[in-house]
């Protein structure tokens, strides 16, 4: 009793509700003794707060370059190890340190490796994670993205069969420059026979970007859409909703996320159709009617695909072949045009 005291206390004292949270966690996902969790909340509530020092001192002049990474980590997979899985997707976002990461098929087994690896550096958003067998995660970094102000909502896909929903995290604001954006992540119903509620889950989350773009700088999505090729054609975005890839030049290195040619996680687990090559991982940029601040338009710079590394194990991190990673840089020269 005296050791759960104590650790309530000093979690109130250190980091309020966020250090409860993280206690409970520590405590209920670990086979660890209250004191060692105790141990274990400090060493987190340090890293937290450097975290938190640091992002306060980051310097507001100078251009945004703003590394957004989106990652279906293929949870679901039961045949390659899920935690070690996890690890090498924490090795490449500490390597690439994207300012935001989006992240789908996120199951209790992996967020786990997730948040000791990544907490002391992003702030993790996982909204449906109590409601659903698996869910998507929002990260931001501490030292890019302020989320003082920020509020998150969860838009529900009432048809859905599959517990499908879109997640939007409002009101961040970029250290550098102070641009207001708005960050939203989905994984669109899969299998070929749901192409008419993906559509409808397409045209919902393009009414709430759209929505979006008259309180933000910029409007963000990014996540595994399971679009076929005839889908895309026929559910054309609102005009000012466009394709990060294409708007970046449609680099060919960079065309499939979803590559069974190059990546055999789905031929080790009996996949049994053809060769798919295909971009179901996309990123959607709306630059937002709002534009009041003084350092530049958010706009997409360079759309590149990273995590391609066979793991020692065999396997690679996740099915999606190739993930998708992108720069948007502020264009000062943009900016004085417009």
């Amino acid at each position: 009793v005296s050791a759960l005291a104590l650790t309530i206390v000093l979690s109130l004292f250190l980091l309020t509700r966020f250090a409860v949270v993280c206690g409970c966690f520590l405590v209920g996902n670990r086979s660890w003794s209250w004191p060692e969790a105790v141990v274990q909340l400090l060493v987190y509530a340090i890293h937290w707060k450097m975290a938190q020092t640091a992002r306060a001192s980051a310097s507001v002049q100078g251009p945004c370059d703003l590394r957004l990474l989106t990652w279906n980590i293929d949870g679901l997979d039961n045949v390659h190890d899920i935690a070690m899985r996890a690890g090498a997707v924490c090795d490449v976002i500490e390597k690439e340190k994207p300012g935001i990461v989006l992240l789908q098929e996120v199951v209790s087994e992996n967020i786990g490796v997730l948040t000791e690896r990544l907490m002391s550096t992003y702030s993790i958003l996982a909204p449906s994670m109590e409601t659903s067998r698996y869910f998507t995660a929002i990260l931001t970094r501490y030292d890019v993205c302020d989320t003082s102000a920020s509020s998150h909502k969860v838009v529900t896909f009432p048809m859905s069969t599959m517990s499908r929903d879109l997640i939007i995290m409002s009101g961040v604001v970029l250290s550098k420059t102070q641009h207001r954006i708005a960050v939203c992540t989905a994984h669109l119903e899969s299998l070929g026979r749901e192409s008419a509620e993906r559509k409808r889950q397409l045209a919902m989350t393009y009414s709430e970007m759209t929505e979006l773009r008259d309180t933000h700088d910029a409007v963000l999505y990014g996540g595994d859409t399971n679009l076929r090729a005839a889908e895309v054609r026929s559910c054309r975005a609102p005009a000012g909703i466009e394709n990060a890839w294409e708007k970046c030049g449609s680099p060919q290195d960079a065309r499939y996320t979803f590559d069974i040619k190059s990546n055999d996680n789905n031929l080790r687990k009996g996949w049994d159709g053809p060769p798919i090559q295909t971009q179901y991982d996309k990123v959607f940029w709306a630059g937002g009617r709002r534009s009041s601040s003084k350092e530049g338009t958010l706009v997409p710079k360079v759309f590149r695909l990273i995590g391609k590394e066979k793991l020692p194990a065999g396997c690679y991190a996740r099915d999606h072949s190739r993930d998708l990673s992108r720069d948007l840089n502020t264009d000062r020269t943009l900016c004085q045009s417009d």
